[in-house]
């Protein structure tokens, strides 16, 4: 055997090899494989086990919760028992004209039975708010399952109907007692429960606060007479609105049937505090601050000496604005000439010492021109105080 086959054979020799060596490794390989398969299901089935069986112990701690709270299993024990604590609970709550009815019973005796109830009672809503809560912090298997409430003929009370159902579980002892616990869900919160309802109208929107509608700042003269009535509006248009000053008020101020008045003694600044309130369910209140400023009283005015020149144009007087035929005329009365002057657009007059020409009347005022200059003239005033409004 020369060279090449030596070669030759080493080669082939080494592929049988390295084939061998690889399905050998496939082998184990799957072989892992495999295993790892089997110990995750084994994995699963004993996760599922665990999850069952902690299901089963919640299921037990359940049913035992539910026994603690059941009816007794006797029929005639059960309706007895909770009949006599209906009763009771509903005499307790002040209602009028109670009355608590055996309606029926159903379900599997084998299982449970439901035993159905009705209460009938009269009241106003804040006792049949306490009635309600107080049924519900009972912890029994129960329900109210049909509440209905219709005004009465008592004004602020209302007619009360309500059924109820509580469970006997077939497995509970016969002479099972009533659970001492309260149910978690009102524990605690019952007082509250009350209060949310009773201070909520249920046939209208939420109520809204009153809202200060008046100045915010108040200026006032020392020893001077000042009185300002301070104004609240409440979007809730039938809501009457109540208001007082919190805290002490500037000396020689009072506060009286919604006014401040009086002759303030002292000069500066002061934040005086106002409450209001609605009449509204829940009533409502705000606090506005308001800032009352008093300074020395304004000079006395100048008097002139003399009376002054009588003017008929003081005694001409706009006494209305008339419309014909589209278009608009001012009639000016001079009482000391009982005379009547119809003025249209355009038209020229002389009234004492004004000299002017109307040039526009509307159906609130007139305007004439006099000396290169405009003035409005309104109902009931004299062109001498038209002029002199606007020159002032």
């Amino acid at each position: 055997m020369n060279q090449r086959e030596k070669l030759l054979v080493y080669l082939v020799g080494g592929l049988v090899v390295a084939v061998g060596l690889q399905f050998s490794l496939s082998g184990y390989r799957s072989g892992l494989q495999t295993r790892a398969n089997k110990l995750r299901n084994l994995e699963d089935k004993l996760l599922d086990q665990q999850e069952q069986e902690f299901a089963g112990l919640q299921a037990e701690t359940q049913i035992a919760e539910y026994r603690r709270r059941s009816l007794p299993s006797d029929p005639q024990r059960a309706q007895a028992e909770y009949k006599e604590w209906l009763e009771k609970l509903v005499s307790a709550s002040g209602l009028q004209n109670r009355a608590v009815d055996y309606v029926g019973e159903q379900g599997s005796n084998k299982l449970y039975r439901v035993y159905t109830f009705r209460i009938g009672g009269v009241g106003n809503i804040q006792k049949v708010s306490e009635f309600l809560t107080t049924f519900h912090e009972k912890n029994y298997l129960q329900r109210a399952k049909k509440l209905v409430l219709r005004p009465s003929s008592e004004e602020g009370k209302l007619l009360m109907n309500i059924d109820v159902e509580a469970i006997a579980l077939a497995d509970a002892a016969r002479d099972q007692p009533a659970p001492s616990t309260t149910d978690p869900r009102v524990d605690g919160v019952a007082p509250l429960l009350v209060e949310t309802i009773v201070n909520r109208n249920m046939f209208s929107p939420a109520n809204q606060p009153p809202r200060y509608s008046g100045e915010k700042t108040l200026t006032a003269s020392i020893d001077t007479d000042f009185s300002k009535r301070l104004k609240f509006d409440d979007p809730d248009k039938d809501h009457r609105v109540e208001y007082e000053v919190v805290g002490d008020l500037p000396a020689g101020m009072q506060f009286s049937r919604g006014e401040l008045i009086g002759r303030p003694k002292e000069k500066g600044e002061f934040d005086i505090k106002v409450r209001a309130w609605d009449d509204g369910l829940p009533s409502r209140e705000i606090e506005t601050m308001l800032v009352f400023k008093v300074g020395d009283p304004p000079p006395e005015p100048v008097v002139a000496e003399g009376p002054p020149p009588f003017d008929e144009s003081q005694q001409a007087v706009l006494t209305g604005l008339v419309q014909s035929r589209g278009q608009w005329s001012a009639w000016i009365r001079v009482r000391t000439q009982n005379k009547l002057l119809k003025l249209k657009v355009g038209d020229t007059f002389k009234v004492g010492s004004i000299e002017g020409t109307i040039v526009e009347v509307t159906d609130r005022f007139a305007v004439f021109e006099s000396d290169d200059q405009r003035f409005i003239l309104r109902h009931d005033r004299s062109l001498a105080d038209a002029k002199a409004d606007d020159l002032n």
